[in-house]
């Protein structure tokens, strides 16, 4: 699996990473299941999971092609993608269930672990945007710019493609 998402087609990634959202937008619009909050919410944690996972196989694929030196620590990278996920599920069930657990009926309680939540993706998309520069400028002393310039292009819309072709042309080289 790991070397089909390191040298897989942007496209078919797309598609591949469409289809949970399709069903989950399908779900609702339909209304044929007797559950379909369920459904979506499945769906979408589905989507939400292959996301999570593509940036753990290419984070760490990329860090390995990374000189020890000049690496960034993946301690807080690991720790941001299993709070990723762990939070999707626990707030995807509140969602569907409709109710919440006594923490998260507070509004500051909620509120910051939203925050939370979009710092860890921040991390995720920065650990991954910071070992694409290093390992595409291996000669130079540091990747001026670039890191952040990664990180903010898989924030926008089919940001992972436009990544995934860099990743593609860079494993291609070795």
């Amino acid at each position: 699996m790991k070397d089909a998402m390191l040298h897989t087609k942007p496209r078919n990634l797309a598609v591949v990473g469409a289809i949970p959202f399709v069903i989950a937008i399908g779900a609702l619009s339909t209304g044929q299941t007797s559950q379909p909050s369920v459904l979506f919410a499945t769906a979408v944690f589905a989507g939400v999971a292959l996301v999570l996972c593509w940036s753990w196989v290419i984070g760490h694929a990329l860090n390995a092609l990374v000189d020890p030196s000049r690496r960034p620590a993946r301690g807080a990278f690991r720790a941001a993608v299993l709070f990723s996920a762990a939070y999707c599920a626990v707030f995807l069930n509140l969602v569907v269930g409709g109710g919440g657990s006594v923490p998260l009926q507070s509004p500051i309680a909620a509120f910051s672990l939203h925050v939370a939540a979009m710092v860890a993706m921040l991390k995720v998309t920065h650990f991954i945007g910071s070992n694409l520069a290093l390992a595409e400028n291996e000669n130079s002393a540091v990747a001026e710019g670039s890191p952040w310039t990664t990180t903010l292009a898989l924030f926008s819309i089919g940001g992972i493609l436009p990544v995934q072709r860099r990743v593609n042309s860079l494993f291609a080289r070795r």
